[in-house]
């Protein structure tokens, strides 16, 4: 059985991938579904301008937003900091460095994860809060 910071850190991956690939328009419509399976049901987000949403808000976000960024996005994650909160729950810190239309903005994320078999990556996403870093 992989360790949860392995599996954190995969799904982190594997989700910027796919963000970025969604909002360029190159993902298939069907790549959505392993999108919303990695999000527990409770899940709520923090946004860097403070404003708070849960799951349901966020997929509809991102099914509006599917190609809404030129082909040159891109997204870079570097892992930052882990706590290990009980053998299933894992805090990750991680740097998320965008390029978009010329410029770049950098978000410092905090995300609790929880491990779940059936989730694509073998953890679910429960929380994360982002706010705006200087590179």
């Amino acid at each position: 059985m992989k360790d949860l910071l392995t599996l954190a850190t995969n799904e982190i991956t594997a989700r910027h991938v796919f963000f970025v690939d969604w909002f360029t328009g190159r993902a298939e419509d069907t790549a959505m579904a392993e999108c919303e399976a990695s999000f527990a049901p409770d899940f709520r987000i923090i946004w860097p301008d403070g404003s708070a949403h849960d799951c349901a808000a966020l997929v509809e976000m991102l099914r509006g937003a599917k190609g809404g960024h030129d082909a040159n996005f891109a997204i870079r994650v570097e892992i930052d900091h882990h706590i290990d909160i009980t053998k299933d729950d894992i805090l990750v810190t991680f740097d998320e460095h965008q390029h978009l239309d010329g410029r770049d903005n950098h978000r410092r994320a905090t995300a609790l994860f929880t491990r779940d078999t059936t989730a694509p990556e073998g953890v679910l996403w429960r929380y994360l809060h982002q706010t705006w870093i200087t590179a």
